[in-house]
């Protein structure tokens, strides 16, 4: 059942992201690829393991008595009590709230308090927490903003850190 769970996600994963690069060009001049080729090329490879994975499921089910319990609402109330299923729920749930917070928080902001949720959560001391997020922060700082000069989100009411 978790193969079949992962196989309809890279499924969608790769549908959703061909969405996204539909706008995004293929090919720039002279036929050299575009910025969408990359993530299309992923997308597609995405969309066949899924497809793959959910067949494989699907056979190896079918000889068994979970096939018919797949279809049932009980099961798979009772397979989102596992852990492991709470556990990507949660952050699955973090990663789409920092990514609505980016524009309104600022990427640096963001990024701090969605890397000290997330060891928070999954059993990281908070103080060791804050020492990593903090550290990583300053390290992203660094490399990408001071020294590659990349423009990253910045707050809604401006910036917080000198440019």
């Amino acid at each position: 059942m978790k193969d079949f769970i992962a196989g309809v996600t890279a499924l969608a994963l790769g549908v959703f992201f061909i969405f996204l690069c539909r706008d995004i060009p293929l090919l720039v001049a002279r036929g050299y690829p575009g910025p969408s080729f990359f993530p299309l090329i992923l997308s597609v490879v995405s969309i066949i393991c899924g497809v793959i994975l959910m067949i494989k499921s699907i056979i190896r089910l079918r000889g068994s008595k979970g096939f018919t319990s797949v279809l049932r609402i009980t099961y798979l109330i009772r397979r989102f009590k596992d852990r492991e299923v709470l556990n990507a729920v949660r952050f699955i749930v973090m990663t789409v709230a920092y990514i609505v917070l980016i524009p309104y928080l600022g990427f640096l902001l963001t990024s701090l308090i969605y890397m000290l949720l997330v060891q928070v959560v999954y059993g990281v001391s908070t103080f060791k927490a804050l020492g990593i997020s903090v550290s990583m922060v300053f390290f992203i700082y660094i490399l990408f903003i001071g020294i590659l000069k990349v423009v990253v989100p910045e707050p809604i009411l401006g910036s917080i850190v000198f440019r």
